[in-house]
């Protein structure tokens, strides 16, 4: 099993997730680890997909973060105040 912190929090409850398998196909996937109060899983797809597009979008917020400080290290030479 893998350790909770590695893994995503559920997305129904916000506690955190475990690996599990199944085991009439040993098919891998992640569980909230309030199961059965909370049967929210993820196939290894769709948890591939979701820190895809986690990744991309900390990638993103990263490069506006670096255009913002940019543009407010570089004198505004463009901009006329009257």
């Amino acid at each position: 099993m893998a350790k909770p912190s590695s893994l995503p929090r559920c997305f129904e409850c916000g506690a955190p997730t475990c690996w599990r398998v199944r085991g009439r196909d040993g098919q891998g996937f992640v569980s909230c680890t309030r199961y059965p109060k909370c049967r929210a899983t993820l196939s290894i797809e769709q948890l591939g997909k979701m820190i895809e597009k986690l990744a991309r979008a900390k990638r993103l917020a990263a490069d506006r973060a670096a255009n913002a400080r940019t543009r407010l290290e570089s004198p505004a030479t463009s901009v006329k105040l009257r």
